[in-house]
């Protein structure tokens, strides 16, 4: 009994397929590494050559989730998308931030902020996570709005190819979207929508 509870695949959350190669999901991976990275930046373990790798890796993930969220988007009719804008093409005007996405619908643009979280079930990390979303990442997200609306015009036209616009009839939206449930998408309090990466679609074919 006790062999078949250690080889069923649900009560496992890493499978060992040979002595080199493991199978498991990328919650198990972005977790691991986020305590390594608790452990490295720690004076008495730290390692330079590790923290390097780990960053990589999270960056990784965390760019290939905006990649799959944009990639959802545009099967939207309609849709036009900048991912990763640091620097708006032909110009030398830097956003103080990167913005991980830009979504055009009709008149509206939309800043969009992914967050790659894991799922949470203990409710002081809930917590935490709901207190995040209501101040520093708002505060972040803000920042980048207040970027694209005073540089709102040359965005449209060098990002957009929209030849001399009228930035009067565009508005400018701020949009989290999470790839596993969060309360913030249910929470008053947070200033800005928060979108399961799932319900992307149906929310701008309502535009």
């Amino acid at each position: 009994m006790g062999i078949y509870r250690d080889s069923r695949v649900t009560r496992r959350c890493i499978i060992q397929l040979t002595n080199t190669l493991y199978v498991f999901s990328d919650n198990v991976l972005i977790e691991t590494l986020a305590q390594i990275k608790k452990r490295i930046y720690n004076r008495d373990f730290y390692n330079r050559d590790l923290e390097v790798r780990a960053t990589k890796i999270l960056h990784k993930i965390e760019i290939d989730f905006e990649k799959a969220v944009e990639s959802r988007l545009l099967k939207v009719e309609g849709i036009a998308t900048k991912h990763s804008l640091e620097k708006i093409i032909y110009t030398d005007i830097v956003s103080p931030n990167e913005i991980d996405l830009l979504v055009l619908k009709a008149n509206k643009l939309f800043v969009v902020e992914c967050k790659n979280f894991l799922f949470k079930s203990d409710y002081k990390i809930i917590r935490s996570e709901v207190n995040r979303f209501k101040g520093e990442f708002s505060k972040k997200l803000n920042n980048k709005i207040q970027f694209v609306e005073r540089n709102l015009a040359v965005i449209l036209s060098n990002e957009f190819g929209i030849k001399e616009p009228n930035c009067e009839n565009y508005e400018v939206e701020g949009l989290f979207v999470t790839n596993n449930f969060s309360i913030s998408s249910s929470y008053e309090g947070v200033p800005y929508r928060s979108l399961n990466y799932t319900n992307v679609q149906g929310f701008f074919q309502q535009i």
